[in-house]
């Protein structure tokens, strides 16, 4: 998104865009000439501060997801252990094997899928904003017809999820 404000920064046109007037700004007040050399260097320094930050975003999560698990983990042992004798034995011992393994991964699953989520709204928030900061037209465009593609397919993708619900309920 950062390469065409770079590149008016650099032409003859001058500065057309809300991005752009603002690099041209703080690199004017850094002290930097408003070359290409200049804006490419800034644009792989943002990339790579924004590929540190993912790194952080996935260790974090990581980390998140194993606390997670390995508590309810725990929780379901000491449960179990706490459990009257009479009730664990009247269960099947594949229950309670499934659940301190297969039933808690799964919970780790769905915080992975939660912080994915989060981050990939706050990516597209971001992007939406600079897209609209460089062409509000055309990015109000890319954004109805976006909306009217998936309109139009959102009951084929019903469908087919109901497809593979049955599938899923069936094996």
């Amino acid at each position: 998104i950062l390469l065409i404000p770079i590149i008016e920064i650099v032409s003859d046109l001058g500065t057309t865009t809300m991005i752009s007037s603002i690099m041209a700004q703080a690199l004017h007040l850094v002290g930097l000439p408003l070359t290409l050399t200049t804006g490419l260097g800034v644009l792989i320094g943002l990339i790579a501060v924004r590929s540190g930050l993912l790194v952080i975003r996935d260790q974090l999560a990581v980390r998140l997801q194993a606390e997670v698990v390995d508590r309810l983990r725990l929780m379901s042992l000491e449960a179990l252990l706490n459990a009257e004798w009479q009730w664990i034995v009247a269960q099947r011992r594949s229950d309670h094997a499934t659940l301190v393994t297969m039933e808690i991964s799964r919970v780790g699953v769905a915080v992975q899928a939660l912080v994915t989520l989060s981050t990939l709204a706050a990516s597209l928030l971001a992007y939406l904003g600079a897209a609209f900061a460089i062409s509000p037209a055309m990015s109000a465009l890319a954004l109805v017809t976006g909306i009217v593609i998936y309109a139009t397919l959102f009951p084929i993708r019903r469908r087919a999820m109901r497809l593979g619900t049955r599938l899923s309920d069936a094996n």
